[in-house]
C-alpha cells in the first residue's frame, strides 16, 4: 500500500500520489483470523448502489496508512493475509 504510483507521459513524472487506503473484499472468516492476530482495519458499508456486492460470507473492509506508518507493520498485514 505505501508503494508510490506514478503517472507518467514520455517518461516524465507528471502526477506522483502515495496510496494510503484500499477497500477490499474479505472472507468472513478470513477477516476474523485477521484482527484476532492484532490486524486493525475497517469494516465499510458496500455502496447503496450495489447491495449484492458481497456475498453473505464477505465483508467489505477499507484498510489504511498513513505517512507514520512503518513499512515493516504493512509487510506484517501481508503476511497475516498471507
Amino acid at each position: 500500500m505505501k508503494n508510490t504510483i506514478s503517472m507518467y507521459h514520455a517518461s516524465v513524472p507528471i502526477f506522483r500520489q502515495l496510496l494510503t487506503a484500499l477497500n477490499a473484499i474479505l472472507d468472513k472468516a478470513q477477516a476474523d483470523q485477521l484482527q484476532e492476530k492484532g490486524a486493525v482495519f475497517y469494516q465499510w458499508n458496500p455502496p447503496r448502489a450495489k447491495p449484492s456486492l458481497l456475498n453473505q460470507n464477505e465483508v467489505l473492509v477499507r484498510l489504511v496508512t498513513s505517512f507514520a506508518t512503518e513499512d515493516d507493520q504493512v509487510d506484517r498485514f501481508l503476511e497475516l493475509l498471507g
